[in-house]
C-alpha cells in the first residue's frame, strides 16, 4: 500500500519553501528593515540641517517613502508590504508608547510626585510589552508569507 505524506502539524516544522516563497519573504524583510535603516540614516542627516531645512528635508522625506511606496507596489509587491508593515510596526510603537508614558506619568505622581520611580517603572514595562507584541505580530506574518 502505497504512503501517502501528510500535511505536517501546526507545531511541526514548516515544509521547505519554495523558492518563491524565499523571494517573497526575503523582499518582505528587505523592506521593512530598509525602510528603518534609509529613513534612520536621513533622519540623522536631517537633523544636523538648520531648522528651515529641516522641515523642507522632513516633507521631502515623507513625498519619497510614498513614492517609494507607490512605485514598489508595482514592482516588487513584498518589499511595498514589509514598507507598510514598518509604517503600521513605528505607529503602533507611537501610539502604545504614548499609552505608557501617560500612565509612566500618573504612576510617578501617584509615588509621591518627586520622583520618577513608578514612572519608569511602567515606562519599562511598556517597552518590553511593545517589542513583544511587535514580534509576535511580525512572526505571523513571516510564518503567512509562503
Amino acid at each position: 500500500m502505497p504512503h501517502t505524506p501528510r500535511a505536517p502539524a501546526r507545531w511541526e516544522p514548516e515544509a521547505e519553501l519554495s523558492p518563491q516563497g524565499r523571494r517573497r519573504r526575503r523582499d518582505f524583510w528587505l523592506g521593512f528593515i530598509g525602510w528603518f535603516a534609509v529613513n534612520g540614516a536621513v533622519l540623522i542627516v536631517i537633523a544636523r540641517l538648520e531648522i528651515g531645512a529641516q522641515q523642507i528635508g522632513s516633507g521631502v522625506l515623507l513625498v519619497a517613502n510614498l513614492t517609494a511606496l507607490i512605485v514598489l507596489a508595482f514592482l516588487r509587491g513584498y518589499v511595498a508590504l514589509g514598507m507598510v508593515t514598518a509604517f503600521g510596526v513605528i505607529f503602533g510603537a507611537v501610539v502604545a508608547g504614548g499609552v505608557f508614558f501617560t500612565a509612566g506619568d500618573y504612576a510617578g505622581f501617584a509615588a509621591g510626585g518627586g520622583g520618577l520611580g513608578g514612572a519608569v517603572v511602567v515606562w519599562i514595562i511598556g517597552a518590553i510589552v511593545i517589542v513583544a507584541g511587535a514580534g509576535f505580530a511580525l512572526r505571523g506574518i513571516h510564518r503567512s508569507i509562503r
